[in-house]
């Protein structure tokens, strides 16, 4: 399945990177104990803290890891006994394969010195999961309790970063979905403590197309409505508005129809030719290199053209809010084929190529955050494949964030 292939190349292809940082694991016990809040295992999930510093100690960065989804029991169970979705081998510091570069490195001039929580990957289902029974596979009680997570890192957040002042809220893969699917919920939370608190969201590689494959199946969208109610997802589950709004509530697992619902301010990052996504969504069946067409053949270098067509054209609602409600929404769209992109040297060197002067991403929203700048780059670059394809996409990405 895409989830266990995305898994697969990472645990293989990623090499271990080592950071020496200031990691406090925090473990939701209450959380766990009093409201079932579990990984797939059964175990208690939970996060990484690195404390702020100064008047940024107030200031909160969250950042929810990736890592796709397990569509069905059986895969669910396999996964459960892996560090996606169980706990049982989290070491008391961030785990080397986790890549936190990029936005949230520790020498970030912008965040380097705010709260970071960096949030563990463990259910599988990006918080949405809520099924008050427990199958079983393979011998295996499998646990599907994703949004109860989430409120128990809400909880728990309270009490680690008091008297916060300002949250961004990223995530990065599936768990740039999570943003799309929890952002305002996650603001409410933290309004209800303070009105005033500074809310914003900040998307990296999380908008997944319910688009069909390179046979014309729809086999992302159909495996993710056949997996709700595998993982027990309600309407609760979801964005309120959305579920309010949309004749079913599961549309509202998708990006494209969680967004529109979305009330809080947030930044959209994302390549239009997404590596991920052209595997196990176009499934295109084959691989784009940084300035050629890698395994690519002619016929599939033409899907992967249209689906850029598509993903454009799947993003004009972002385009058009961050076009004409600066404060509410900023994207920043390139044409490298990778999948995630802040967590690396790529968050400071990828560049729109060819409008507004090369901005690169982490220049775009610090003047979008900071400085209220209108924030619309989209890569007018070629395919990668073609002359003029943008020269920025060498950075390397990190990895897996």
């Amino acid at each position: 399945t895409m989830a266990v292939s995305l898994l697969t190349v990472l645990l293989i292809c990623l090499p271990l990177v080592s950071h020496a940082s200031r990691w406090q694991r925090i473990n939701l016990t209450d959380a766990s104990h009093n409201q079932g809040a579990v990984c797939l295992d059964g175990s208690t999930p939970g996060y990484y803290l690195r404390s702020g510093s100064g008047s940024n100690a107030s200031k909160l960065l969250i950042h929810f890891l990736g890592g796709g989804w397990c569509w069905n029991l059986a895969d669910c169970e396999q996964r459960s006994h892996t560090i996606i979705g169980s706990s049982a081998t989290w070491p008391s510091s961030i785990p080397s394969q986790f890549y936190h570069d990029g936005v949230m490195a520790d020498d970030n001039p912008d965040f380097g010195s705010w709260s970071l929580a960096y949030v563990m990957y463990c259910d599988g289902s990006s918080y949405t999961s809520n099924l008050t029974t427990t199958p079983v596979y393979n011998n295996s009680k499998v646990f599907f309790r994703g949004r109860r997570i989430l409120d128990g890192l809400l909880a728990s957040w309270s009490t680690a970063v008091p008297n916060v002042n300002e949250v961004i809220v990223s995530g990065s893969s599936a768990g740039g979905l999570t943003v799309y699917l929890h952002l305002d919920t996650i603001a409410n939370h933290f309004h209800r403590q303070s009105p005033t608190t500074r809310v914003t969201g900040m998307v990296d590689a999380g908008y997944f197309l319910n688009h069909s494959n390179t046979k014309g199946v729809d086999t992302y969208g159909n495996e993710a409505y056949a997996a709700l109610p595998v993982w027990g997802v309600l309407p609760s589950s979801l964005d309120s508005s959305c579920v309010a709004n949309e004749a079913r509530y599961q549309d509202c697992f998708f990006a494209a129809v969680a967004f529109q619902h979305l009330t809080t301010p947030v930044f959209v990052t994302n390549s239009m030719i997404d590596a991920w996504q052209l595997g196990n969504v176009l499934q295109v069946g084959c691989s784009l290199k940084t300035g050629s067409a890698g395994s690519c053949q002619a016929k599939q270098l033409t899907a992967i053209t249209q689906w850029q067509t598509d993903f454009l054209a799947a993003m004009q609602p972002v385009i058009n809010r961050a076009t004409t409600s600066t404060e509410l929404c900023g994207v920043f769209l390139d044409a490298c084929p990778i999948h995630t992109e802040t967590c690396g040297q790529s968050w400071f060197n990828y560049t729109a190529y060819g409008n507004n002067d090369n901005v690169t991403m982490a220049e775009a929203f610090h003047q979008w955050y900071f400085g209220n700048a209108t924030a619309v780059y989209v890569d007018q670059s070629s395919l990668p494949w073609q002359p003029g394809f943008n020269p920025s996409c060498i950075a390397s990405s990190g990895g897996w964030c």
